[in-house]
């Protein structure tokens, strides 16, 4: 808790470890809250992928849209942020 006895509110951001997404590469999100003061619950599309820090996640489309998204949980308070990624369209060098 923070000075006082009051709850931390939980403040759900997070960073992929790509610039660019891309069908069948792994990609990493990590939220950089200390994992002893909050429940992170992650899905993509509305499917819980897993929970923790960080979580892998890896597309199977080309040049489609994913709801990425964060809970982030107290017990008293929760926050949530969804980020949408899209994949990049397949090449064509023919």
């Amino acid at each position: 808790t923070q000075s006082g006895g009051a709850p931390y509110v939980p403040m759900a951001i997070f960073s992929s470890d790509r610039l660019y997404y891309c069908k069948d590469s792994t990609i990493t999100f990590t939220h950089p809250a200390d994992p002893g003061l909050y429940n992170a619950y992650w899905s993509v599309d509305g499917q819980l992928i897993g929970t923790g820090q960080s979580v892998t996640f890896t597309p199977d489309a080309y040049n489609t849209v994913y709801a990425v998204s964060l809970v982030l949980d107290n017990g008293t308070f929760s926050d949530t942020f969804t980020l949408n990624i899209k994949t990049e369209p397949k090449l064509d060098f023919a």
